[in-house]
C-alpha cells in the first residue's frame, strides 16, 4: 500500500508533502508559560563578634596586677571542628603591647582560662604570637561565648596615659 501511495503522488507533490513533514511543530499553540523564581539563604558558615577588653583606671602608687576579661562570640555550623587565634596586636613582639601617644609601652597578656595559665596566641597559624596557642572546639550551629581573662601588671614607675592596642581574633576552619 505504501509504495502505491507514494506512485499515485506526483514528484511536486511527493516534494511538498516531505517539506511539510519536516517543518517544526509548535507546542506552544496549546500551552501557557510563567516564571518561576527559585531561592536560597545560604547563611555564612561562621559568625564572629568580640566585646572590647577594658583594664580600666590603674593608681600607679604600687605593684598592681589588674585582671578583666572580654567575650568572644561565635556561630559556627554544627560538628564544624575549628580554632580560634589572637595574633600579637599592633605592638605585640615576644609580649604583647598597649602603647599609649608618646611611644611608651605596658605589656599585657590574655589568656584562655580562669586560672591566667593558658595563654591565647597564634601558634602554629600566624605565629605573631607564638607564645600562646589556639583554643580548639566543635561548633554546635548556636552562639558559643568564650571568655579572654586579660592580665596587665603596673609599677610604681609606670607612666600615666592612655594605653591601646588591637588584637586580631581569627576563626580557623
Amino acid at each position: 500500500m505504501r509504495k502505491l501511495f507514494y506512485q499515485a503522488l506526483s514528484p511536486s507533490a511527493l516534494l511538498t508533502l516531505c517539506l511539510f513533514l519536516t517543518l517544526p511543530f509548535s507546542s506552544d499553540a496549546f500551552t501557557a508559560k510563567n516564571n518561576l523564581g527559585i531561592s536560597v539563604v545560604v547563611p555564612p558558615k561562621v559568625q564572629l563578634s568580640a566585646t572590647p577588653m577594658n583594664f580600666g583606671t590603674i593608681i600607679n602608687t604600687s605593684n598592681v596586677t589588674t585582671r578583666t576579661t572580654a567575650t568572644i562570640t561565635i556561630n559556627m555550623v554544627a560538628t564544624q571542628a575549628y580554632q580560634i587565634t589572637l595574633n600579637a596586636g599592633l605592638y605585640g613582639t615576644t609580649t604583647r603591647r598597649m602603647r599609649n601617644a608618646s611611644g611608651v609601652f605596658v605589656p599585657y597578656t590574655l589568656y584562655q582560662n580562669t586560672a591566667y595559665t593558658t595563654v591565647w596566641g597564634d601558634k602554629g597559624y600566624g605565629n605573631t604570637f607564638a607564645a600562646g596557642s589556639a583554643l580548639t572546639t566543635t561548633g554546635t550551629g548556636n552562639n558559643q561565648v568564650f571568655t579572654i581573662y586579660g592580665q596587665v601588671q603596673t609599677s610604681v614607675n609606670s607612666v600615666a596615659g592612655n594605653f591601646s592596642d588591637t588584637v586580631t581574633v581569627t576563626v580557623h576552619y
